[in-house]
């Protein structure tokens, strides 16, 4: 499938899930209405700790490329933008490279690091969304895709290093690969998705903390497999309406859509926060070149 024809599809997706979600909320506006007034300031906690969720999705970069928590805030945070551009993921993860690369990561490391980070992104969030497996309650379709994800990262670990290992005369990127480092990068990624999951409980409070932590974790894997909805738009929502049918659709879609726009809050902070730092980069740089001009 051509890069074109995947970002016409997402953005056709885009157009239908958009129609989908309006139409849910104009249904039942009153139900809809009634969510939305009650956010008061939950919606400012959520952002802030859907912040402490992009650090640390920050610092499973940083654990990667082996830079300071600094600079992975610097290349994730000034980078976030381009993740909601078609095909966002892809132009994300470049950013995240060549900035990288500017601030003096190896590029061999970079490029190694790269697929390890979205790899490590989704075995964290399956990791917290490991428990909805044994929920019978929940669709099977859900628990067999978390189960496949799961079982995926565990092999991964196992096997990974040695099958690196085996490959490293070959592919000379992988003769550094560690299973630590992977293993490190995924227990940030589940961090950053326990907070992304604490942020939207604070706006659906209609469930434990703990199901819906688990809950968002396990619609978040479906909605990143799904890779033509960009931002798993719709099918996250799908999912959580599956997890949680005896719940008003209106409700969990203005919770949802309430809960991206405190996610996009948090986004422009980091973003702020990474800039500033990749602007001392260059303040040192010039520093650093006076001195060797010296």
């Amino acid at each position: 499938m051509s890069g074109r024809l995947l970002t016409w599809i997402r953005r056709l997706v885009t157009v239908v899930m958009l129609v989908a979600i309006a139409w849910v909320l104009i249904a039942k506006v009153d139900e809809g209405i009634a969510v939305a007034a009650n956010l008061g300031t939950r919606f400012a906690a959520s952002a802030l700790v859907g912040l402490v969720g992009l650090v640390c999705a920050a610092a499973s970069w940083s654990v990667l490329v082996g830079s300071s928590i600094r600079d992975g805030i610097s290349t994730f945070g000034t980078t976030l933008p381009l993740r909601h551009l078609p095909l966002g993921g892809v132009g994300q993860m470049a950013g995240m490279s060549g900035l990288s690369v500017v601030s003096g990561t190896s590029g061999p490391r970079v490029a190694q690091a790269t697929p390890l980070f979205l790899v490590a992104t989704v075995a964290g969030a399956s990791a917290v969304a490991a428990p909805v497996i044994w929920t019978e309650e929940a669709p099977s379709l859900l628990r067999g895709l978390v189960a496949s994800v799961a079982l995926g990262s565990v092999l991964l670990l196992v096997v990974g290093e040695k099958l690196a290992n085996q490959l490293k005369g070959r592919l000379s990127l992988l003769g550094d690969w560690s299973s630590l480092r992977l293993l490190a990068a995924m227990g940030w990624s589940a961090l950053s998705t326990v907070a992304a999951g604490g942020a939207f409980a604070l706006l659906f409070p209609f469930a434990g903390l703990v199901e819906t932590v688990i809950g968002f974790a396990s619609a978040w894997v479906v909605g990143f497999l799904f890779v033509v909805a960009p931002a798993g738009l719709g099918i996250r929502e799908a999912a959580m309406l599956a997890l949680w049918p005896e719940i008003d659709a209106a409700t969990i879609v203005a919770a949802s859509v309430a809960h991206r726009f405190s996610t996009f809050s948090a986004e422009i902070a980091l973003f702020i926060l990474g800039s500033w730092y990749t602007r001392q980069w260059q303040v040192e740089s010039e520093i650093r070149g006076r001195l060797d001009g010296e």
